[in-house]
């Protein structure tokens, strides 16, 4: 798969899909952008989608493959933000007439963004964190008066005692 380009500010990803489907051999070509991380609503939302998918009655018995697709839609629902014309469509839910080979890749890149944004936040707090505590410290970072080195401090004591 192609990069992943992730906007660490706004919090999603772009990628490219250029695969040829298993079953009719038609090449899906396209820019998809999506959100890295679910809000709580979107998560609750996405996952009533799941279960409504799978079937008011006896989902249990959905296989582990319709489980999968299942999950894949709801997911791409909430998370896809912008996606070429020919995942959209304006009579069911996008994405549910392609390739279902094509489906469960987009997924996956999706989740494979999702995985490097959490790590390149994670990074990025931990250099951010390194960085206050080394001000701290090295004294860089304080209440904002000059500080001076402790055998300064000692001799000015030194000599306000004499």
């Amino acid at each position: 798969m192609d990069k992943i380009d992730i906007n660490y500010h706004m919090g999603t990803a772009t990628f490219p899909i250029d695969m040829v489907a298993g079953g009719n051999k038609q090449t899906y070509k396209g820019m998809f952008k999506v959100k890295c991380i679910l809000g709580p609503l979107e998560v609750i939302e996405s996952d009533a989608l799941y279960r409504k998918l799978l079937g008011d009655s006896n989902p249990n018995f959905a296989s582990e493959y319709v489980g999968s697709l299942a999950y894949a839609l709801s997911q791409l629902k909430y998370r896809i933000i912008d996606a070429p014309a020919w995942y959209k469509n304006d009579i069911k839910m996008d994405g549910s007439h392609v390739d279902d080979a094509i489906l469960l890749s987009i997924f996956d890149v999706a989740v494979e963004a999702e995985e490097e944004y959490r790590k390149g936040i994670e990074e990025k707090y931990q250099k951010a964190r390194n960085s206050v505590v080394e001000a701290i410290d090295d004294g860089t970072l304080n209440d904002g008066s000059p500080q001076q080195p402790e055998e300064e401090e000692e001799e000015k004591k030194d000599e306000t005692e004499d």
